[in-house]
């Protein structure tokens, strides 16, 4: 409800990497199903996070999540979210090896969302349900963490999600979401430099193994 802080941010940040080894078999198995890494920088020095969630499968990741949480006595809510929470806390120390580099302070980062194949398949309410919990985890943990957010190659079904979701976000990061078409590499190069685009968005990185598995 203040005015941005950034040294209070900072300070959330300043946290040890979040590691459980009974994890290894779910992110594992997650991976076959959920196509999204940390890749590079913008412009400005902030970790990109890019997400082919055309390419992802709810209903396959809440599977896992949920023989995850059979095995663990959790629920598959907790078992996603507790993903999530290992790669924001990568992406926080990507943030501080920024931070150091480039000898200012670095704390927030750039997504990027392909929505190439998404249908209404995507629409599934149980992956809804880990988001929100995500969207608020995020808001008490990760604030003021988006510098830029575009979602391209958006269809038209994205509307159903964006009613949905953006309810939930806060005023601040709803602001700067971009949901664009198939039209978005101009404004995608403006914030990033095309070196360090993958090929698939019009870009120039050509990473071994693809820069998005």
């Amino acid at each position: 409800k203040g005015e941005f802080n950034a040294q209070q941010v900072m300070r959330l940040y300043n946290r040890p990497l979040r590691n459980d080894p009974k994890t290894d078999r779910f992110l594992d198995d997650l991976q076959k199903h959920y196509h999204g890494t940390w890749h590079k920088w913008d412009r400005e020095g902030h970790p990109v996070f890019i997400e082919r969630t055309g390419l992802c499968s709810p209903r396959d990741m809440v599977q896992v999540a949920r023989e995850a949480a059979a095995r663990n006595g959790t629920t598959y809510e907790h078992e996603i979210l507790h993903g999530h929470l290992l790669s924001m806390e990568l992406g926080c120390l990507l943030a501080r090896v920024q931070t150091v580099s480039l000898g200012r302070p670095i704390f927030q980062f750039t997504y990027v969302l392909d929505l190439q194949g998404y249908k209404l398949s995507h629409l599934y309410q149980p992956i809804f349900r880990a988001l929100k919990a995500i969207i608020e985890s995020d808001k008490a943990n990760y604030p003021e963490t988006t510098r830029h957010a575009y979602v391209v190659n958006a269809p038209a079904i994205v509307s159903v999600a964006w009613n949905i979701l953006s309810p939930i976000l806060d005023r601040r990061t709803r602001d700067k979401v971009q949901i664009l078409g198939g039209n978005y590499h101009a404004r995608l190069q403006q914030t990033i430099e095309p070196a360090h685009i993958p090929s698939f968005l019009g870009g120039q990185c050509e990473c071994e193994g693809g820069c998005v598995p």
